[in-house]
């Protein structure tokens, strides 16, 4: 959470930093697929693309792979003594890896059920507490999209060294701004977020390879992320703030509303503050209406006490939502639930999210999902009336909510 700059100093600040190339201040939608239009058009790209796979596949695939899919081809040419042939790897890391490899790796990755191999390098024995980090580095740079996958994932779960080593982050840096696959790309900018920005010196390298990538669910994992063990780096996050605000896609502005959420530890009263307010402006204005519904989710289970200014604003903007029926996830409900929940919320606020909790329960023009969970809270607050309020939808047409309702009659009141 930052102190908000006057919007002059804000303009004249950003430009500067234009003119010095450090664009990754704004914020991290990039140059690539930065407009709905443009996503849409490229995700009809990848549809033509994957169905002359398929149909290749009926014909009966590659040869050396039984017919089954192959991943894309990989960017990152391996020389005989990098990779996997690193000569400084841990061997029992990489009997594993080679164990694992022969596997089948498809669009979801390798499957613990039908590859024993992957199921043991699961348990992370050899690779936990950051012992292997080193190993894994070399693996992330191997030319196989296999090795990649496995070493990045490791290093997602089980890296600890090489946060703090600005070589190994560099590397990685690399290694990412060439990656092509998504399910590399993806657990990678999870083990980036984890870096030790400041420590490391890799801030503005790190932040522009994030905002050049074209993998939308890596950056979303990122933005969602990286103020958990960044929260100190105002530059990262002015990055996120700014995104939330401005962000070309509503999963990044959402995945960045996330993210601020994380920002509640080590900085000052007033910035925490001032992030309520933002919370509470987003829902009001976002033209997205699951990222404005989000908003409002992290104004009401945000920073302790320090959010209660904004509650009655909240209160008010989710009257107007529910009113009209209009909800489209479960986070209103969520959100309604946590201020229920918030012990620094006044009976009244506490009243009037119960209320609403029942009152969207009665709207057929919100999600199925919203109303199923609409019922569930508002049965946790109110258990005997929200059996009575079940006991009208056991018959409901819709199976959610006629599920949902059974459910809460077969519990009654305990």
């Amino acid at each position: 959470m930052t102190r908000r700059v006057p919007w002059g100093l804000l303009t004249l600040l950003l430009l500067t930093l234009s003119l010095c190339g450090c664009d990754a201040l704004k914020d991290l939608s990039g140059s690539k697929d930065t407009t709905e239009d443009d996503r849409a058009k490229k995700k009809k790209k990848k549809k033509k693309e994957k169905k002359k796979s398929k149909k290749k596949d009926d014909e009966g695939g590659d040869e050396d792979d039984g017919g089954t899919s192959k991943p894309p081809e990989n960017p990152l040419p391996t020389s005989g003594s990098a990779g996997l042939a690193a000569p400084d790897n841990d061997a029992k890391v990489t009997a594993k890896v080679k164990a694992v490899i022969k596997c089948d790796f498809k669009a979801y990755g390798f499957s613990s059920s039908d590859c024993p191999a992957y199921k043991d390098w699961l348990q992370g024995d050899v690779v936990r507490g950051g012992r292997a980090d080193a190993t894994l580095v070399n693996l992330a740079e191997d030319g196989e999209v296999k090795v990649r996958y496995l070493a990045v994932s490791a290093l997602s779960t089980h890296g600890h060294d090489y946060q703090k080593d600005a070589a190994m982050v560099k590397r990685l840096v690399a290694v990412f701004s060439k990656e092509s696959n998504d399910q590399v790309a993806r657990p990678l900018a999870r083990v980036l977020c984890k870096a030790k920005h400041d420590e490391t010196g890799t801030t503005q390298s790190i932040l522009d390879a994030i905002k050049a990538s074209s993998h939308e669910d890596a950056k979303e994992a990122y933005l969602s992320s990286v103020l958990v063990y960044n929260t100190k780096n105002t530059t990262v996050r002015d990055v996120v703030h700014n995104t939330a605000e401005k962000g070309s896609t509503a999963k990044l502005r959402q995945a960045s509303l996330t993210g601020l959420g994380y920002t509640s530890y080590g900085t000052p009263k007033a910035d925490r503050e001032a992030l309520c307010t933002f919370f509470r402006e987003r829902a009001e204005q976002d033209s997205d209406d699951a990222v404005a519904e989000h908003a409002l989710d992290m104004l009401f289970r945000g920073f302790d006490d320090i959010c209660k200014g904004e509650y009655d604003a909240g209160l008010k903007w989710a009257e107007g939502r529910v009113s009209k029926g209009n909800i489209v996830s479960m986070d209103l409900p969520g959100a309604l639930r946590s201020l229920g929940q918030m012990k620094h919320a006044t009976p009244a606020q506490k009243s009037k999210a119960t209320e609403l909790l029942r009152t969207c329960v009665g709207k057929d023009t919100a999600k199925d999902i919203a109303r199923s969970q609409c019922l569930r809270y508002y049965y946790e607050f109110e258990p005997a009336k929200g059996v009575a309020l079940a006991k009208t939808l056991v018959d409901d047409k819709n199976f959610t909510i006629k599920y949902t309702a059974k459910d809460i009659v077969k519990k009654g009141v305990k």
